[in-house]
């Protein structure tokens, strides 16, 4: 069965321990970044994927290097890891304390687990 909804999968990354937002990088502007790039910001080969309803669809190393150049604090570290089921990788970051900050899991609505980070 595949994960519900980006709401859900929000809600589910929160009682794992995942931050999702950065300050100053909320979900809006997360959201409004990606919405403003838009499918021509999404490397050619995964275009036909992403929609303006979910916006941050193939926008996890963008936002993952974004984030780590530009807000996240020395030591932080990015990742990525194998999407069980979907055939490519996801991008995240970890803060120094060693949490997960995933600011595109949402994007998670529609595979088949959540990562294991």
């Amino acid at each position: 069965m595949k994960l519900p909804d980006a709401e859900k999968v929000l809600l589910l990354a929160h009682k794992m321990g995942v931050t999702t937002e950065w300050y100053p990088l909320t979900r809006q502007l997360i959201n409004d970044a990606c919405l403003a790039y838009g499918r021509e910001g999404v490397v050619h080969y995964l275009r036909d994927e992403w929609t303006p309803s979910r916006p941050t669809i193939n926008y996890c190393w963008v936002v993952s290097e974004v984030a780590y150049r530009l807000v996240m604090p020395r030591g932080t570290t990015v990742w990525q890891i194998d999407v069980t089921g979907h055939g490519r990788h996801h991008w995240f970051l970890k803060d120094p304390e060693k949490r997960i900050v995933d600011l595109t899991i949402d994007q998670a609505a529609g595979w088949w687990e959540m990562p294991d980070y």
